[in-house]
């Protein structure tokens, strides 16, 4: 009897899901009636059908910077149309549309071949800005565009050269620093840096300008037009002397720390150098003589010339921080080379008094430090008068 057996006739056949007896419909993988295994799933399981997330276009898209390039194009990842199901032979294809000022262009088309995913290298017109796109997939069953939105942005990751050879000569206080630099495809500009901060720029290879501090350093970076900026190059340090004797630090030197290397710029206009228990002088015929052969970050000189003048020197920034200066008890004559003024109050409680170049302060237990001089100051050197001995570490971001 066919109602015993759940036969709707009585040839054995039985309803499909869609009623018809001995019909072939049946229920898909989503649970949906004579479905297409695709519609009525949610693949991601996000609570969103297929159909109704993506349709039937290209779907779960990613566009990611291009890492260690110079920017200007993005990886789009993209998984298939549900009706890409054919193999290399067909002319099925994927077109990527780029969005500029409200136009889609074309950017790059690609075949499909029943890939799961598909990665694409594809240019935008800018940098840090985010670029908008779409895919079209013109499949035999018809052509179908992305639903969700895709959205990338390029980055330069690379850094421009970094300016090398720095060098400098000078007219009174006029300044004029040049430096050797390749020029990449994307430089914008050179940027002049300072103690003080004050910027300046160049578009060429040097830069003339009146150094209106007594000293200062400087530093050049290439900037490239993304607004990535270079590492600094080596540094330059200048001093303004006056006629006769100026007390200095001096915190950028160069590998050979020779007295006749360190004071090359001077020329015969230096007659004579004098550190703490140790002085050389000028002979015109010999060079420079005496007991004081090598400069030490650690001290401070008194540099005599014959009339004003600047003294230049190229190389490398001391690391304040990593000079340990052995105060013994008396005078000191030491550098300050923080790149920054700071005040006295970093001195050791075992040192009351102070000597700059035409300023000094004492320590007054009720007072304070009291005096012309207020603060240490990048450049200088200093007498340090200490009543044992101490040790002293600049602290240069106090």
């Amino acid at each position: 009897y066919p109602e015993d057996n759940e036969w709707c006739d009585c040839n054995g056949n039985v309803e499909d899901c869609l009623g018809e007896c001995g019909g072939d419909a049946i229920d898909d993988e989503c649970g949906e009636c004579a479905g297409n295994g695709w519609d009525m799933c949610d693949e991601d399981n996000n609570g969103f059908l297929n159909y109704e997330q993506w349709g039937y276009g290209a779907h779960t898209v990613t566009a990611t910077d291009v890492p260690e390039d110079q920017g200007n194009q993005l990886f789009i990842e993209f998984n298939k149309s549900f009706y890409d199901t054919d193999e290399l032979g067909r002319s099925e294809i994927y077109t990527i549309e780029l969005l500029d000022n409200d136009i889609w262009v074309s950017v790059m088309s690609l075949g499909a071949y029943a890939s799961d995913t598909y990665t694409v290298l594809v240019p935008t017109l800018q940098n840090n800005t985010p670029s908008q796109f779409r895919i079209i997939a013109s499949m035999d069953e018809g052509n179908f565009e992305t639903i969700e939105s895709i959205e990338g942005m390029s980055i330069d990751n690379i850094d421009p050269a970094t300016p090398t050879s720095l060098m400098a000569t000078h007219s009174n206080n006029d300044l004029s620093l040049s430096w050797s630099y390749l020029q990449d495809i994307d430089f914008n500009y050179h940027q002049i840096n300072d103690l003080s901060d004050v910027n300046r720029y160049s578009t060429e290879n040097q830069i003339t300008f009146n150094q209106g501090e007594s000293y200062d350093e400087y530093t050049v970076n290439s900037v490239d037009t993304n607004d990535n900026v270079s590492e600094n190059s080596d540094y330059i340090s200048a001093h303004i002397l006056h006629y006769g004797a100026n007390l200095v630090a001096l915190s950028v030197l160069p590998d050979n720390l020779d007295v006749s290397m360190i004071l090359e710029s001077l020329e015969s206009n230096a007659n004579s150098i004098i550190g703490e228990g140790e002085a050389a002088s000028l002979n015109p015929s010999l060079g420079w003589i005496g007991s004081l052969t090598d400069i030490s970050p650690h001290s401070g000189y008194w540099i005599r010339v014959d009339s004003e003048d600047m003294l230049i020197i190229p190389g490398q920034r001391v690391d304040c921080e990593e000079i340990s200066y052995d105060l013994h008890e008396g005078a000191n004559l030491i550098s300050y080379c923080c790149e920054q003024p700071i005040s006295l109050d970093i001195i050791p409680e075992d040192c009351s008094a102070i000597v700059g170049e035409g300023a000094a302060s004492t320590y007054n237990p009720a007072l304070g430090w009291v005096g012309s001089l207020s603060q240490l100051s990048a450049g200088k050197g200093y007498w340090l008068n200490c009543s044992n001995s101490v040790q002293l570490n600049w602290d240069c971001s106090e």
